[in-house]
């Protein structure tokens, strides 16, 4: 497992603190993920994705872009700094995707020892890399073939190296990486742009979602909506149009998407001529409208200095949030075992409800121990006494990032 620290030190993080809301909310996302992940759970008829086309992976990249502007935004103005401290971040989720691979092949061979009726390898579908190695594994390597299931760190990793662009891009017009998102998520489902490999998670179709974030790291905080009602009646009235607005485009998408249909005898009640907005080939087109309200909505109503952020509950989630890489990995393990149980003992949807609940507990047992497990593999580093440096005044103007206390992450 690598032990890389999850989330590099930010931008003003020592200064100001981190903001915990991307913590929590990023957890949450992993914790859905891992929902969603466990074939049969009966869980996952309430998570985010039954209710419109927005689903916890579009907010798990959201916040990948949010977080990599505030780790790495500052130091890629450095240059070759910021490029090797990217370069090492793409390295671990690389191994990470490779652990990932190893693993779901290692379990797949497991239970076809321990339960030949379950047919693991093709549940997995893993055939061809368990019967024929020699050719499948360098396409493994090389990316060219990924495993299902296993597609949302390749994603990533050919998404980490826009971030520089992205940044490049953004200083020059705020709304230049988002238009560009735009293009390609048009092109990509209008007329089939893709990378010369086939993966289950496009990322032309995805790169909007992530320069969303970064854009969003990116905004100054004396522009952002945060707190209006106290800059002018105006803004407040147009905060709070853009407040329905926001609500009644997803009440809307929950109704085109009817999750009620997963409850036995209302599988046919739908909402007449609503259901094109899900069904439909431009779908994918309409996806991030429903992220944006969600994440006005985020804004507007939950600041950074609300107090259920500093309960128990929210920052044992906000360690799974921290520690994204490691927790997305085991997640998905633990979901790939907690499916293959439940179909090899023919399982109900108590023992699968049951199972699922308890992934979650190991999932955040998990992230509160990860700290020091990768503390206890790290050699002692002595450092000498050295006589603090001057603090610099911040530059009058400079544009501050989410990473300016209370925000920071």
């Amino acid at each position: 497992m690598p032990v890389e620290p999850d989330e590099p030190p930010q931008a003003g993080a020592r200064r100001s603190g981190r903001d915990r809301r991307i913590d929590v909310f990023r957890g949450l996302a992993l914790l859905t993920i891992f929902v969603d992940h466990v074939d049969g759970s009966p869980w996952s008829a309430f998570t985010l994705r039954e209710f419109g086309l927005v689903s916890a992976l579009d907010v798990f990249v959201l916040l990948a872009g949010v977080s990599g502007f505030l780790a790495y935004g500052a130091h890629l103005r450095r240059g070759g700094d910021g490029l090797r401290r990217l370069g090492r971040r793409m390295g671990f989720v690389y191994a990470g995707h490779l652990l990932t691979v190893v693993l779901t092949v290692g379990l797949a061979l497991s239970v076809d020892r321990l339960w030949p009726h379950v047919h693991a390898i093709k549940y997995f579908r893993v055939g061809t890399l368990v019967q024929d190695p020699g050719q499948v594994v360098p396409q493994v390597l090389l990316l060219h073939v990924v495993p299902w299931r296993c597609g949302v760190l390749p994603m990533y990793l050919v998404l980490l190296p826009t971030l520089p662009v992205i940044v490049w891009l953004v200083r020059r017009w705020r709304w230049l990486p988002v238009a560009l998102g735009v293009v390609l998520l048009v092109g990509a489902t209008l007329w089939q742009w893709r990378f010369p490999w086939v993966w289950a998670k496009e990322p032309l179709a995805w790169f909007l979602v992530y320069a969303a974030g970064v854009t969003l790291a990116a905004w100054p905080r004396s522009q952002r909506p945060e707190g209006t009602a106290h800059r002018g009646m105006g803004r407040w009235k147009a905060g709070s149009w853009l407040t329905a607005v926001a609500v009644g485009w997803l009440v809307v998408m929950m109704l085109a998407d009817a999750p009620w249909q997963a409850v036995p005898g209302l599988g046919g009640l739908s909402v007449p001529g609503l259901d094109v907005l899900v069904t439909s080939a431009w779908s994918p087109l309409i996806r991030p409208l429903g992220l944006a309200a969600l994440v006005w909505l985020v804004i507007r109503w939950v600041p950074a200095t609300a107090a259920w952020l500093e309960r128990p509950s929210a920052r044992a989630v906000g360690q799974v949030g921290r520690h994204s890489l490691p927790m997305y990995v085991i997640g998905l393990l633990l979901a790939d075992v907690a499916s293959v149980v439940s179909v090899a003992t023919r399982g109900s949807i108590v023992v699968t409800g049951a199972l699922t609940m308890t992934g979650i507990a190991v999932l955040l047992a998990a992230a509160r121990l990860w700290p020091d497990l990768r503390s206890a593999r790290r050699p002692p580093v002595s450092v000498p006494h050295q006589r603090p440096a001057p603090v610099a005044a911040e530059a009058p103007g400079r544009p501050s990032e989410l990473a300016t206390a209370p925000v920071e992450s």
